[in-house]
């Protein structure tokens, strides 16, 4: 095993989770790597006292809050004039473009719910009882291929009369 791999297997060592032939090869290694027999032992070290590890103690900065809430008021200061007026400025324009295209968006609604009106105001022109009628008449007979064409070119002719 290489060193990195000896370094890898320290916690199922430590643990003796290792298989036999593998534990050998451990060992024999820590033999001869001086870099390795210091690790382990620093690793041991750590996890042998918990109460007094060889890692710092970790405190909280109690003064912390206070220094990035200065740190914002002074990134906040340094904000020029002319920077605050652009941003005002492309609000202002975001808005107004904004009601603009809701403007057209609702002109065009407009515009298609009267062209939809107009086309329902020519197929209002055939009443319920006529297109019924002209359907009974078409079912009820043999030779429907030719009464459907003869139904379409009645219609068609009203259409082109009114």
């Amino acid at each position: 095993m290489n060193r990195e791999h000896v370094k890898k297997s320290f916690l199922d060592w430590s643990e003796g989770k290792l298989a036999s032939d593998k534990k050998a090869v451990v060992d024999h290694h820590l033999e001869s790597c001086p870099e390795c027999q210091a690790y382990f032992r620093k690793m041991a070290a750590a996890l042998d006292k918990p109460g007094k590890t060889i890692l710092p103690k970790l405190e909280a900065d109690p003064f912390l809050p206070t220094r990035i809430k200065a740190l914002a008021e002074e990134k906040q200061k340094k904000i020029s004039l002319k920077t605050q007026k652009a941003i005002r400025w492309n609000r202002a324009i975001r808005l107004s473009f904004s009601a603009f295209l809701l403007l057209i968006a609702a002109s065009i609604g407009v515009f298609l719910g009267r062209e939809l009106a107009t086309a329902n105001t020519s197929a209002e022109m055939y009443s319920d009882e006529d297109v019924f009628s002209s359907y009974y008449q078409v079912f009820s007979q043999q030779g429907q291929l030719e009464n459907w064409e003869s139904v379409l070119e009645d219609q068609n002719e009203e259409q082109y009369e009114n």
